[in-house]
């Protein structure tokens, strides 16, 4: 397996970035999907408890739309306790964004983070 590392994510140094998808998800499916994870994954994952993280985490209480990437539709509230137990388990500071609205409430979050 290769190395994993996050330089491409530490080359935008002092800007914002979103990811959709990053090591903690890649965790968190393997073990939903094939029961185990690399090791390596998880070692990198903790080495980012130092980093400038913060995770918007969406509630799965709006309806369900299909799409080709999408699955789960009947187990969506154990996906999301899966990856609250993650980012808690980890220490990685996180939002939950719920209900209606959530392009604007996480706008205002990532804002008021910012400020501070």
């Amino acid at each position: 397996m290769q190395k994993l590392n996050s330089n491409s994510e530490k080359k935008f140094n002092n800007k914002i970035i979103f990811c959709d998808t990053d090591l903690l998800t890649i965790k968190i499916w393997s073990e939903y999907k094939f029961g185990i994870c690399d090791k390596q994954i998880t070692q990198n994952i903790k080495s980012r408890k130092l980093e400038n993280y913060f995770y918007l985490l969406c509630r799965p209480d709006i309806d369900w739309v299909y799409d080709p990437q999408r699955e789960n539709q009947f187990d969506r509230n154990n996906l999301f306790n899966l990856y609250k137990k993650q980012l808690d388990d980890f220490g990685f500071n996180y939002f939950i964004i719920e209900k209606d609205n959530r392009l604007n409430k996480a706008i205002k979050k990532i804002n008021n983070i910012l400020k501070n």
